[in-house]
């Protein structure tokens, strides 16, 4: 599963479990967010990180 999220919000994810989470940037440059393994991450976690990504994209 994929999640868009800002930098700073995903980066402690990543760093946290590297093998769960992978961080996603479109031609190096350009932060999009994270690439999340389902199968190592509890469905809790899973749904906080869908509620984060709605906020973070929701519309104005």
């Amino acid at each position: 599963m994929t999640v868009s999220l800002p930098e700073n919000v995903a980066k402690p994810f990543s760093a946290e479990s590297p093998e769960a989470y992978q961080e996603i940037w479109r031609h190096g440059k350009t932060f999009m967010g994270l690439r999340v393994d389902l199968s190592r991450v509890p469905a809790r976690r899973v749904r906080e990180l869908i509620q984060k990504s709605w906020k973070h994209n929701r519309p104005a």
